[in-house]
C-alpha cells in the first residue's frame, strides 16, 4: 500500500478531499491516521483512521466512507482566535475563516489533535543520511496486513535525480517531527535500488 502526502481522495459517493499528513506511532513505525483536507467549504483537515482505507496509490486514496461520514470525523486543527491587542505589538490580523468576521483585529493560533505518542508528519519531511540531508520523503510504503511501514520512498528532486529511491525501514533509525534519521551514509544510501518515477508503481507491486 503506497500512502502518498499529496494524493487524491475518493469517498464512497465521490470525491472527498486530498491527503496532507499522515499520523504515525514512531516507536511501532505504524501509520494509524491520514490527515484529509475536505474538498468542499468549509475544508476543514480530518483524521481518518487508517483502517478506512479500500486501496492508496501514490495517486489516489479510496476510502469505504462517504462524504458525510468524513465531514463527521475528527477535526485535525482546532483553532483560537485572540485578540490582537492581547497578542503583544505587531500581530497580525486574521478572519475567523470559515465561520464569521471578527469585530475586531484577532491572531489565529491553530491546536494539532495528533493522537498522544503519535508524530504527524507534513508533504516533504527531511531525510536525514549520517553524513547530512540525502533527499525528502514524499511516500510511504505500507504492509496492509498490520499498518506497519516496510519503506520511505525520496521526493523527485533528491541527490540522486530522477528516480525514486526506496529506503527499507529496517534503515530508518528514528523519525522525529523534524526528520527521518538513517543508519546509512549517501553513499549507501545512493547505491539503494531505484526505479523509474513512471513505472514506481507498476514494480513496487509485481
Amino acid at each position: 500500500m503506497d500512502i502518498s502526502m499529496d494524493a487524491q481522495v475518493n469517498c464512497a459517493d465521490g470525491p472527498g478531499g486530498k491527503t496532507n499528513h499522515i499520523i504515525l506511532n514512531p516507536k511501532t513505525e505504524v501509520i494509524t491516521h491520514l490527515v484529509v483536507k475536505e474538498k468542499e467549504f468549509p475544508y476543514q483537515e480530518r483524521l481518518v483512521p487508517i483502517e478506512m482505507i479500500i486501496e492508496s496509490t501514490p495517486e489516489h486514496v479510496n476510502l469505504r466512507c462517504t462524504k458525510k461520514q468524513l465531514g463527521e470525523m475528527q477535526a485535525f486543527l482546532d483553532s483560537e482566535f485572540i485578540p490582537s491587542d492581547l497578542a503583544g505589538p505587531g500581530a497580525s490580523a486574521f478572519m475567523l475563516w470559515p465561520y464569521t468576521a471578527p469585530e475586531s483585529e484577532v491572531i489565529t493560533i491553530n491546536h494539532e489533535h495528533t493522537p498522544p505518542g503519535e508524530l504527524a508528519i507534513r508533504p516533504g519531511l527531511h531525510v536525514q543520511a549520517s553524513d547530512g540531508f540525502v533527499g525528502r520523503v514524499d511516500d510511504f510504503l505500507v504492509d496492509p496486513q498490520n499498518q506497519r511501514i516496510t519503506h520511505i520512498i525520496l521526493l523527485e528532486g533528491h541527490l540522486w535525480g530522477k528516480k525514486d529511491v526506496t529506503i527499507p525501514v529496517e534503515q530508518i533509525k528514528r523519525i522525529d517531527e523534524d526528520a527521518v534519521y538513517l543508519n546509512l551514509n549517501k553513499e549507501q544510501v545512493g547505491a539503494l535500488p531505484t526505479v523509474q518515477l513512471r513505472d514506481r508503481y507498476k514494480t513496487l507491486n509485481h
